[in-house]
């Protein structure tokens, strides 16, 4: 029998930036796109699109959500695990509460959601999970060592469930994004604890370096353009985009120099060493 391309695909955290292109280009393209935010006022209100109230952070939100995107929707093909958020400040300056925010939102919510369609996807032998990690996950970005670690799990878990359903009919895409020019630092939050000046500072010189990373990286188009590709071809794998260096440089530099080295040019990159 002739397969054919999924065609409803439901991802999280469509309200900006990367998720809210991805939506766009995915409605133009002609899928039935369901997407959700924390805030149901936030979501646009385009033909094909499906406006989801869902909080990653609120268990009892994620299986309302997901459980009447399913029924509503005769079932999902393809779920495109995005919503984010970062918290900006020292690793040792992180409350528990912060810390908790960040793995709720960028672990333990996706993975509920994955919990509650995978199931789904396994009685119909088919669908496609597409968790949105980071660069970050391989490259530490300073000042945001929870959102790097927690990306890192992500893209594990990932990796999990690729050999845990292998033969089931999933594919599954870990997608590291780099830098991409969104309103994604402009959101991010900073931490609450009172850092002192010389924390303060090497925070500020960072962040000067971010900034200019974010401003010079690529539009979310071309996430969008990689997410369609995949969905088409219904890949798997581990798949970067973003700049060339990001994209090309920086993956096989990690392949051929130590750990050290890396480590000790992203210092000074950041103008921390």
């Amino acid at each position: 029998m002739e397969s054919h391309p999924p065609q409803t695909v439901f991802i999280t955290g469509a309200s900006s930036g990367i998720g809210r292109m991805v939506a766009e280009r995915l409605v133009q393209e002609g899928f039935d796109v369901w997407g959700s935010a924390r805030s149901i006022s936030r979501l646009p209100e385009w033909d094909g699109f499906h406006a989801v109230e869902l909080d990653l952070c609120d268990p009892a939100s994620i299986e309302h959500a997901v459980i009447q995107v399913e029924e509503e929707s005769g079932g999902i093909d393809v779920l495109i695990n995005n919503a984010g958020n970062g918290i900006f400040g020292p690793v040792v300056k992180f409350s528990q509460a912060e810390l908790d925010s960040q793995f709720q939102t960028l672990v333990s919510g996706p993975l509920t959601v994955s919990q509650i369609l995978l199931p789904r996807m396994q009685e119909r032998g088919q669908g496609q999970v597409i968790n949105v990690s980071s660069i970050g996950a391989q490259f530490p970005i300073p000042f945001m060592g929870p959102y790097s670690a927690f990306k890192a799990t992500l893209s594990m878990l990932t990796d999990a469930l690729s050999v845990e359903c292998a033969g089931r009919g999933i594919q599954f895409v870990d997608l590291r994004p780099g830098d991409i020019r969104t309103p994604f630092n402009q959101a991010a939050a900073k931490v609450e604890a009172e850092l002192g000046e010389d924390w303060q500072q090497r925070c500020d010189d960072a962040w000067e370096v971010i900034e200019k990373e974010l401003e010079q990286g690529p539009t979310a188009d071309v996430v969008a353009e990689k997410m369609i590709a995949l969905i088409r071809s219904q890949s798997s794998g581990r798949h970067t985009v973003g700049n060339f260096f990001q994209t090309c440089m920086a993956p096989l530099g990690e392949r051929l120099l130590p750990r050290k080295i890396i480590l000790k040019a992203l210092a000074s990159y950041y103008k921390l060493s």
